[in-house]
């Protein structure tokens, strides 16, 4: 194996690690914003939501967002 296919293979083994970081992160996030969505249709649909509520929903959504 020369230098550069060793380079080669270290470098796709390191890109391999960070997409499935990546894929972790955004799929947690994905799942928080599900969550999310879901407490908001659940309100809409009992239409008993104070702007209270609507204001928990809203710092939710923009928190996870980050």
């Amino acid at each position: 194996m020369t230098i550069i296919e060793m380079i080669l293979s270290l470098a796709m083994v390191i890109l391999t690690a960070q997409i499935v970081i990546l894929q972790r992160y955004y799929g947690e996030k994905l799942e928080e914003q599900a969550v999310v969505l879901g407490d908001l249709i659940d309100i809409i649909e009992d239409q008993t939501a104070t702007t209270e509520q609507f204001g928990k929903i809203r710092r939710k959504i923009f928190s996870s967002s980050q």
